[in-house]
C-alpha cells in the first residue's frame, strides 16, 4: 500500500527519564512513521505512558555487562573497527525483534548506541541514523577507543543528526561527510499560555537540570548569593538531582541562604512547567566540565523561553543559538559568577526590562523551537533515507 507507514526503531539506553523528555516527545510525536522503541530500561511508566507505542525492553542481564563486554569488544574491534558493538546476546535480541517488525530505518540516540546497533543494522541491511546530543560528541571523544570506533564507523552511518553547530564541526573534523550531517535541535512544546501574572515585589529565579559539573550549580548559587546581598526580594528554586546535590546543599547552608533557596528534587515535566509559569528568570551557568563534557542544545532553556522567561546563562555550546544577547536574555563567560550576578541584578532592578525580554524569549521560541516542526524534520529525514535505501537495493 503506497500510504502505509514504514517501521522505524528508536534505540536508546533508557526511556522515560525525566531529563530526556525530548525522547518521549519524539517517540510519541511521529505522525508519518510507525515507531517502536528499543531500550535497555523503561522507567517512570506512569508519567510516560506508551499505550500506542511498542517498547522492546532488552533483558536486564544484557544491560551492558560493562567491563567484560568492553574488553571483549576491544579484542573484536581488531577485525570490526568498533569496540562498542553489541554483544552476541544483544545482537541476537535485536535481530529477533526485527523478525517481528522489519524496521526500515533505525534512529539511535547518542553515539555509543549508534556504535552498538551498527552490526545489527548491517546484518539487516537497514540504514542507521545517529542522533548526537552532548557528552557523546564532547567528553567521550577523550576515550581513544570510542574516538577511533566512531571515526571508523562514521562512513557506515546513513546520516548524523546534531543539535548544535559546534557538533557539526566536530564530526567534520572526524572525517564525516558534511552532506550527511543535519542540525535539528530537539525543540519544545509551545504553550498558548505563558507565565502567570508576576509579583512585582518578588523576583523568582529558577534553575532546572541535573546537578552535574557542566551545569555548574555551585556557581549559580554563588551568583545568587551575590545578588541577594544587594536585593532581599529574590528567591531561587532548584529542580533536579545529581552528584553535586550534597555540595550544593552544603553551600546554601554555609551562605545562610536556606530561607530563600529551595531544592525541589526530581519532579515531573508537568511540575516543571507549572514552576516555570510562576517564575521570573531562568538561570543556567553551563560550562565545559573537567572531563570535556559539554551541553548540546539545553532543552530546559528552550522550555523556559517558550513560557516567556528571560534567561541568564553562559556563552557555551548551543546556548548561543538559543539566547540572543541583550534581547531575550543575558550571556556571560563561563565561570564568571560576578558577571552572572550583575546580569541577575539588572533584571531584579528593572521589572519592565525583565518583562520585555520574556516577550522576546517567547517570540524566539515560537519561531525557532517548536517541537512539532523539529519532529517533522526528523521524520522527513528518516523517510528520505528509507526511500533512498529502497531505491538503491532495487
Amino acid at each position: 500500500m503506497p500510504n502505509e507507514k514504514i517501521n522505524v526503531w528508536i534505540i536508546a539506553r533508557r526511556f522515560g527519564v525525566h531529563s530526556e523528555t525530548w525522547l518521549y516527545r519524539q517517540a510519541t510525536g511521529f505522525s508519518s512513521l510507525n515507531p517502536s522503541v528499543v531500550c535497555w530500561k523503561y522507567v517512570n511508566r506512569e508519567e510516560f505512558p506508551t499505550s500506542n507505542l511498542t517498547v522492546h525492553e532488552l533483558p536486564p542481564g544484557l544491560s551492558t555487562s560493562l567491563k567484560l563486554k568492553q574488553w571483549r569488544s576491544k579484542v573484536a574491534s581488531i577485525f570490526t573497527g568498533n569496540c562498542f558493538g553489541a554483544s552476541k546476546e544483544e545482537k541476537a535480541h535485536l535481530l529477533r525483534y526485527a523478525q517481528k517488525e522489519t524496521p526500515k530505518v533505525m534512529l539511535c540516540h547518542y553515539g555509543s548506541i549508534g556504535l552498538l546497533a551498527l552490526s545489527a543494522a548491517k546484518a539487516l541491511a537497514v540504514p542507521l541514523v545517529v542522533h548526537f546530543h552532548g557528552a557523546d560528541i564532547s567528553a567521550k571523544l577523550k576515550d581513544r577507543w570510542y574516538l577511533n570506533s566512531l571515526r571508523r564507523s562514521l562512513p557506515h552511518f546513513a546520516a548524523c543528526v546534531v543539535v548544535a553547530e559546534y557538533q557539526r564541526e566536530t564530526l567534520i573534523n572526524l572525517g564525516c561527510d558534511p552532506a550527511k550531517i543535519h542540525i535539528i535541535p530537539c525543540g519544545v512544546p509551545i504553550p498558548n499560555q505563558t507565565t502567570t501574572t508576576k509579583d512585582q515585589e518578588l523576583c523568582k529565579f529558577l534553575m532546572v537540570g541535573r546537578l552535574v559539573q557542566k551545569k555548574a550549580p555551585l556557581l549559580t548559587i554563588k551568583a545568587f548569593a551575590r545578588c541577594y546581598a544587594n536585593h532581599s526580594n529574590i528567591n531561587l528554586d532548584i529542580i533536579g538531582d545529581g552528584p553535586l546535590m550534597a555540595d550544593a546543599q552544603a553551600l546554601v547552608s554555609k551562605l545562610k541562604l536556606g530561607h530563600v533557596v529551595t531544592f525541589k528534587g526530581v519532579r515531573s515535566p508537568q511540575f516543571v512547567v507549572e514552576t516555570m509559569r510562576n517564575s521570573s528568570v531562568f538561570l543556567q551557568h553551563s560550562i565545559t566540565a573537567e572531563n570535556g563534557d559539554m551541553e548540546g542544545w539545553p532543552v530546559s532553556i528552550a522550555e523556559a523561553m517558550s513560557l516567556g522567561l528571560p534567561v541568564v546563562s553562559t556563552r557555551h555550546a548551543g546556548i548561543t543559538q538559543q539566547v540572543d544577547e541583550d534581547r531575550n536574555g543575558f550571556l556571560v563567560d563561563e565561570n564568571d559568577e560576578a558577571a552572572m550576578s550583575h546580569r541577575m541584578q539588572d533584571l531584579v532592578c528593572n521589572p519592565t526590562l525583565c518583562a520585555q525580554m520574556g516577550i522576546s524569549a517567547k517570540t524566539k521560541a515560537i519561531r525557532d523551537f517548536d517541537v512539532i516542526e523539529k519532529i517533522s524534520n526528523i521524520e522527513k529525514l528518516l523517510l528520505e533515507i528509507s526511500h533512498n535505501a529502497k531505491t538503491t537495493s532495487t
